[in-house]
């Protein structure tokens, strides 16, 4: 199956496995990237979205794509899935995401060691309020 990743200037960049749901949107999009794999083509509009400045989708596209809306029947082309485990399924998708949202971080499982005084804490409530406020930090005027 075919993933086309389209533009429709000024408005949005979305991910389809049909064109005309681009043309339905408006008459003047472009055609960025086709895939074949549902996770990197999700993954990629993710990251188109972010470097044009359009608002970031907050569900990747392979799970928006796995369910219809006919009461959240499992779509059949969406047998790509197959192929991982619910755990691997979830890892893929919710790093990506976070990775993406949070610009390149994992926020919750990023160690971070104070530079002061060496104090190891997960997460970005060390930098924020410990950093700047280090009992052991060296004043310099």
């Amino acid at each position: 199956m075919t993933y086309y990743i389209y533009h429709i200037p000024g408005i949005k960049i979305g991910c389809t496995t049909d064109l005309r749901r681009a043309k339905d949107q408006s008459n003047s999009y472009e055609l960025l990237e086709t895939h074949t794999d549902i996770v990197l083509a999700g993954d990629r509009e993710l990251e188109l979205q972010a470097k044009y400045g359009y608002p970031i989708d907050k569900v990747h596209y392979s799970q928006t794509f796995r369910f219809t809306s006919k009461g959240g029947q499992q779509n059949q082309q969406a047998s790509v899935w197959n192929n991982y485990t619910d755990e691997e399924r979830k890892e893929r998708i919710n790093s990506q995401r976070i990775m993406h949202i949070r610009g390149g971080k994992k926020s919750s499982s990023y160690e971070r060691t104070c530079p002061h005084c060496g104090l190891t804490s997960k997460g970005n409530g060390i930098k924020r309020w410990h950093f700047d406020n280090c009992k052991q930090k060296k004043v310099t005027n």
